[in-house]
């Protein structure tokens, strides 16, 4: 496994679980 390719990975899961995160807060909200 490269280096890059690693960091990439890690960056895109991080963003997809901070944008999930926000998405699940709202949805509380909402209710």
């Amino acid at each position: 496994i490269s280096a890059p390719t690693s960091q990439s990975f890690f960056n895109y899961v991080l963003l997809a679980v901070i944008y999930g995160g926000i998405v699940l807060h709202r949805r509380k909200r909402l209710h």
